[in-house]
């Protein structure tokens, strides 16, 4: 037998061995039809039948003729010890904070023989590393597509076909978790950067909504109104818009106006959305002075200060805010005519270490993760989007996908933010060399020259 057979059967016995034990199939369950197990593994029907042969002979499972393959009731050991999954989740992260526990609750409930530990640590290039010297051996780790640009992909398995439709993901989320043509993270949910407003704000001081058509000039000039002195005490204190030094804000100004990667060999239409993008922001602080005269690199502090009602627009990828217990639906207003070429979008995936004691369980809960109905549950809570487009279409209405960009003809032209800047590049190296021009002592033209000379 070739070498290959005998691994392709041998995965397969492993993994519904993994669901066996884990209980998240269950006795009296039946398998999938051998049929189904090819296509779902990409295996042929022999080894399918052989993986089944060593777990029948395991009395794991029974074939029973015109029915199917029934798994079988296992005598209780009552000094059976749960099998334990590790999860990392870096922080800060609101996947790992809001969405994870719910999704490990209900892995626990599916696999009552499983017990998940969660670890949540700062992000540092260096962590699997350390985890390695104190011993922990994560199972699973929880990576934003930015911090999975600096993973190892050595350190990583490759997330097999049979537990990712990779069809059913847009390209762009998708292709933010290649490495060396292939997949080492299971994308689970995502974000665009998306324009808020503050509805009540609008209709208080009589302010028109936005709409699909305006332009620019009536997005600047709508900032400019919604910012004044409202107890009259020589002090602005409503803002028409905050704007977020971090660069996982602000860039969405470039993208949508068609801008490509920021390096020397950019196209010149891309050079000119850069420029036209940081020249308008700029004009907003220093000309409208309609935004906070240095802008707040603190993201959770714009989305309180919008909660309390002080800013009446921000960029934000949080479709509710949730500084308090019940989430604040953000109203989300149509970006200015001609900003429609692209977009920014923010993606949470799943790694599974080599390192990892259990990555059949870790592969089950990433198969957890990316059921339409757990993704339905996730976005429920309403802070991100499903990979699933008909999921999404469920939650939230034609003219609200339209408008955050995300349709399937819209999306295709977006970049995740791990791919917006040159691989060399860190995030502290850019936020430091852009300092100059958020005080406004380096225009424009300097700082765009500069950024794609480096």
């Amino acid at each position: 037998m070739k070498r290959s057979d005998r691994f392709c059967y041998a995965e397969l016995a492993d993994d519904l061995r993994a669901q066996i034990k884990a209980g998240f199939i269950r006795p009296g369950d039946y398998l999938l039809p051998e049929s189904e197990l090819c296509v779902k593994y990409g295996i042929s029907r022999a080894s399918v039948r052989r993986a089944l042969i060593d777990l029948q002979n395991e009395r794991l499972i029974v074939k029973q003729p015109g029915r199917g393959t029934l798994v079988l009731e296992s005598e209780p050991d009552p000094q059976a010890i749960k099998e334990e999954l590790v999860i990392v989740s870096p922080a800060p992260s609101m996947f790992g904070s809001k969405l994870l526990p719910p999704l490990i609750r209900l892995f626990e409930e599916r696999c009552p023989q499983v017990r998940v530990k969660c670890v949540t640590l700062p992000y540092r290039e260096s962590l699997l590393d350390e985890l390695k010297m104190l011993g922990v051996r994560a199972d699973l780790f929880v990576v934003s597509d930015h911090q999975f640009r600096f993973m190892k992909p050595d350190d990583f398995y490759p997330i097999p076909t049979s537990v990712v439709q990779q069809s059913y993901i847009p390209a762009p989320i998708l292709d933010a978790f290649i490495q060396n043509e292939g997949l080492l993270a299971a994308p689970v949910t995502y974000s665009p950067v998306f324009l808020a407003y503050h509805k009540t704000l609008f209709q208080q001081h009589q302010v028109e909504l936005p709409t699909a058509n305006w332009t620019i000039q009536q997005f600047m000039d709508t900032a400019k109104r919604l910012t004044m002195d409202t107890n009259n005490d020589g002090r602005i204190d409503l803002y028409g818009l905050a704007l977020s030094s971090s660069t996982t804000r602000w860039p969405v100004f470039a993208l949508k106006q068609g801008a490509e990667v920021i390096d020397s060999t950019a196209s010149d239409a891309s050079y000119r959305s850069w420029l036209d993008a940081l020249t308008m922001m700029q004009d907003l602080i220093y000309r409208q002075n309609a935004v906070p005269i240095f802008p707040i690199h603190d993201i959770l502090l714009i989305q309180q200060l919008f909660e309390e009602g002080r800013i009446a627009m921000m960029l934000t990828s949080l479709l509710a805010l949730s500084k308090r217990d019940e989430p604040v639906p953000c109203e989300i207003a149509p970006f200015p005519v001609g900003y429609d070429r692209g977009g920014l979008l923010i993606a949470n995936g799943l790694m599974v270490p080599r390192q990892s004691a259990n990555p059949h369980l870790a592969q089950l809960f990433i198969e957890l993760c990316l059921d339409p109905e757990a993704q339905h549950a996730m976005i429920g809570q309403g802070r991100f989007l499903s990979v699933y487009d008909d999921v999404n279409r469920r939650q939230w209405s034609n003219q609200d996908l339209h408008a955050l960009g995300v349709l399937p003809e819209q999306i295709v032209r977006s970049k995740c933010f791990g791919h917006l800047f040159p691989q060399d590049i860190r995030l502290n190296e850019l936020e430091d060399m852009m300092k100059k021009y958020w005080i406004g002592m380096e225009s424009p033209e300097q700082l765009v020259h500069r950024l794609h000379s480096r």
